[in-house]
């Protein structure tokens, strides 16, 4: 018997170590994928915000913690406890990782921001100002944030990720077509 239990908390050591390590590989390696696969084919852009590697980690994290509980706190409505709170904080963090999101595509913006379930979709008309921040870095203008502004006022700051790279000049390109403001301001 002392042989099966040893070789039981084995495996749950190893799968709190692969949890562990995952943590800081599966966000940006596997969650980008999966959401680039489920989002529809007719985007031509998909980013995410620093906030969903952040929160995909921690829930990571939290998986690896929970497999170390189950395989060793002796106590058992102590175990059953922490199981649940730590079961719940990792489905949360995933699934926030999982929803954080933004894409474009030849008719919309749809932006499912950090920490919200919640997807909003914005036709191009729908945009009444696009704006850049830049900064002067070395002598040359670089773009720091990009800055949407709905005609019913929400906004909407991207400060990374793809919509700083190649989404911003078809984002902006957009924008203009559909009559919307285009602003480019300089910052210290």
């Amino acid at each position: 018997m002392q042989g099966l239990y040893d070789t039981r908390k084995g495996l749950i050591l190893s799968l709190a170590i692969i949890a562990f390590l995952m943590a800081f590989i599966a966000p940006a390696a596997i969650s980008y994928p999966i959401k680039a696969g489920f989002i529809t084919l007719r985007n031509e852009g998909i980013g995410s915000s620093a906030w969903a590697l952040l929160t995909g980690g921690i829930g990571l994290l939290l998986l690896s913690i929970l497999f170390i509980v189950l395989g060793y706190v002796q106590r058992p409505l102590l175990k059953i406890g922490l199981a649940i709170i730590l079961l719940i904080g990792s489905i949360t963090g995933v699934l926030l990782s999982i929803r954080d999101y933004y894409y474009i595509t030849k008719d919309e913006i749809v932006i499912n921001g950090p920490f919200t379930l919640a997807e909003s979709k914005y036709g191009w008309s729908d945009i009444a100002e696009y704006e850049e921040q830049v900064l002067k870095i070395n002598g040359t203008l670089t773009v720091d944030k990009v800055i949407f502004t709905t005609k019913t006022g929400e906004i909407y700051e991207f400060t990374g990720g793809r919509m700083l790279g190649t989404m911003k000049e078809i984002a902006k390109s957009r924008v203009q077509s559909a009559g919307g403001t285009i602003v480019r301001t300089e910052m210290d």
